[in-house]
């Protein structure tokens, strides 16, 4: 009777090691490539929830719509929008996307303090969230496709 276990001591070798050496090589750039566009899609439906005025929160009031002469929550200048920023990381396929720290802003607050009292709120100051809606959103379709990138690259692997 022969053992369930069957050990061959000759073979393929080669074509079988390629294998995990191709992957090693293929999914690591097919997976950074992917974070990153998916990354900048990100960012580009922040900058979208901005500039339509899709941000939660309370309307604005009366007063502030006559002094912008529009009623869409954040927009002023564009610059909260222009600065939102997307940014891979080749190192476990991890992407970034916010508002860094140091652009300026009229009126000499920084860019990211103005971000995070509209996102957050204040004690004085009604919360207007931007980023976490639009992440909530948007984060399991785009996963979705760095899944499906994924498995693109391991069916070029085989």
């Amino acid at each position: 009777m022969r053992s369930p276990l069957y050990i061959k001591e000759y073979g393929p070798w080669d074509r079988f090691m390629a294998v995990p050496r191709k992957a090693k090589k293929i999914l690591p750039k097919v997976v950074e490539q992917e974070v990153n566009k998916q990354a900048q899609s990100l960012a580009d439906q922040i900058r979208n929830t901005i500039t339509s005025g899709g941000a939660g929160g309370p309307s604005l009031k009366p007063a502030t719509k006559d002094k912008k002469g529009h009623g869409i929550k954040l927009l002023d200048s564009h610059e909260l929008a222009n600065s939102v920023e997307a940014q891979s990381i080749s190192v476990g396929g991890e992407g970034l996307v916010g508002i860094p720290k140091g652009k300026g802003h009229k009126g000499g607050l920084p860019i990211d303090k103005l971000a995070a009292i509209h996102e957050f709120g204040t004690a004085r100051i009604e919360a207007r969230p931007f980023i976490g809606p639009t992440v909530k959103k948007f984060v399991p379709k785009l996963q979705k496709k760095v899944v499906d990138a994924w498995e693109n690259g391991i069916k070029k692997v085989f």
